[in-house]
Formats: structure tokens, sequence, C-alpha cells
């Protein structure tokens, strides 16, 4: 027995020192969307000031597919011990467990939260030659063209065809879904007159309806965002239940360590609390969220309840 107690008081004593060393090299934050999206951005926004905080480089690496379910996967099975961490966002662990039926790892179990990071609005955008200035003057004009307007989304079942599909119910319109591998390659199509509608987040778009490339109709948020009050709500368009947004967080693979899990929080709530950061949100339109690990899990589960209702009610299935 006592040789027992002295073998586990080592053990013990050695994941103490390991976790205290934490991190002793460079750390993946796997972003689950392809380079140049808005939650591409913000991941590599946050990796900067993460970096000089840890001492150790935190890497962004982008594993896209699947709606983010390929970025998900490849966290979920990886090694729980601080160096592999997902960047997640509402697709990866609300939106996929609400249309798809057997995924290939479970939100609630596979995955540790650490920190919410931030909430931002969609914007709902048109290619310049949409003869429409607003979402009453959309609707109508899908009305007199049926079948003839399309809107891009990031993939099948992601946020923006959410959105988009909530339009088609709400506006009483079709309008036709042609999904893109990413957020880039789906304004890119926007721009290019390949689709005539999308909602894409704040970040990515706005610069792009700054510089006349597309024009922004409204927003997705319950009222006006203070970093551009000349975009109306939706909501206030007369589609009052055309709200929401999409969240991202950082997470790491399920059963990591209290302590790693209580060092990195405490690293990306500094990070989020300094001015140029806040600064750097808020020109992006973003709001910033630091949240406690409990607050964050509490936070998914209210939110995969929300948009699987949604997804029943729009009949939105993931690729089979």
């Amino acid at each position: 027995m006592i040789r027992l107690l002295a073998a586990l008081v080592l053990t013990l004593g050695a994941f103490g020192v390991h976790a205290q060393a934490y991190p002793t090299k460079p750390i993946r934050l796997v972003v689950p969307f392809p380079p140049g999206g808005s939650i591409d951005i913000m991941a590599r926004r946050l990796a900067i000031p993460l970096t000089a905080k840890l001492g150790q480089s935190v890497v962004v690496e982008n594993r896209a597919g699947a709606g983010s379910i390929v970025g998900g996967t490849f966290v979920a099975q990886s090694p729980n011990d601080g160096y592999t961490l997902l960047f997640a966002s509402s697709s990866t662990l609300t939106l996929a467990p609400a249309i798809t039926a057997k995924l290939p790892y479970d939100p609630a179990k596979d995955f540790t939260p650490v920190s919410l990071v931030g909430d931002l609005p969609f914007l709902l955008l048109v290619h310049p030659s949409v003869q429409a200035n607003n979402v009453q003057e959309l609707i109508a004009l899908a009305k007199a063209n049926p079948g003839k307007l399309n809107y891009s989304s990031f993939g099948n079942a992601t946020t923006n065809h959410f959105f988009g599909e909530m339009l088609n119910s709400m506006g009483g319109i079709s309008v036709t879904h042609v999904p893109y591998k990413g957020g880039a390659p789906a304004l890119t199509a926007l721009i290019a007159g390949e689709v005539q509608i999308m909602f894409d987040s704040t970040p990515a778009s706005m610069p792009r309806v700054q510089a006349g490339a597309v024009k922004a109709l409204g927003i997705t948020s319950a009222k006006r965002v203070s970093s551009y009050p000349q975009i109306p709500t939706i909501a206030e368009q007369g589609l009052p239940e055309l709200v929401g947004g999409a969240w991202f967080g950082v997470l790491g693979p399920g059963g990591m360590s209290e302590q790693i899990v209580t060092l990195l929080h405490k690293h990306i709530v500094d990070s989020l609390a300094a001015p140029e950061m806040k600064a750097e949100f808020m020109k992006n339109g973003v709001e910033m969220i630091g949240s406690t690990p409990r607050e964050f899990a509490d936070f998914v589960r209210r939110e995969t309840a929300k948009w699987g209702k949604i997804a029943r009610e729009n009949n939105i299935r993931a690729d089979q």
C-alpha cells in the first residue's frame, strides 16, 4: 500500500509539473474553414496576443470541409494535451448536430470548452446590379422573378444557409441556394455576379460594402450595430424573426486538464480585454464575449436547441 501511494504521489506530481510547464511547443489553433473568411480573420487576430502571453507560437491551421465538421473531427480526435485547439463556430457545435443524424463527434463530450470569444451578426448582401435597396424591394423582386435569383452560402447547412432559407420562408419567396466551400469563395461569387444574394458576417464583407463591390440591405442583429448605424436591421424591415448571428470560441479535445483550461481561459480573456483588441473587434462589428468554460457549455446547449428548431421548420438537412 505504501509503495502504491508513493507511486500515485509521484504520478500526480509529474502531472502537476507537466501542467505548470505548458506550453513547451507551438500550439495549433484549427479553423474549420478556408483562409480569408470571418472566422479565420478573428482567429488570426486572437493568435497574436495569445502567442505573446503563452510564450509559444499559436499557429492557425485551416482544415475546411463538410460545413466545418472536418476541422471539428480532427480536433475531437487529437490528443487532449492542449497543443491542438479548435476555433469553433456555431456551425461546428450547434448547427451540425441540428442537421446531422450521425456526427463523427459528440459536441457535448468530445470537446472541452475554454471560452466564447465573440458573436457577430450577418449582413444581407446583394450584387450591385440587383434592383433593390431594402429587404421589401428584394422580396418584391424575387416574387416577380421566381427561380431567377440565387444566394451563395459557406456550404450546405452553414449559418448563412440557415439565414437564406429563413428569408425564403419568412418572405414567401423561392431563391435558389448555391453552396460554396467557405466564406471567401462564396463572397467572391457574389462580387463576380455568379449569384445575386448572400448573407455574410461583417469582418469579411464590410470592406466590400464600403468599396461598392456589394450592397448591404440589412443586418441580422436585434438592433442596429453601433459600428454601422446606417444599416437597418432586417427585423425593422418587416421580418422580425430573422435575427441571429454566428458565435465563435476556443475549445480543446474532450478531457483536457483543468489546469491547462484555466491557463488558456485566463490568457484569452486578458487578450480580449486589451484596448486594441476591443477596437479591432468593434471595427468589424463583433461583440466580444469572454465567458467561463461552464457558461460556454451552457450556451452551446441553448443554441443547439434553437437552431435545431429552425432546421426542422425549414427542412434543412446535411448532405447524405
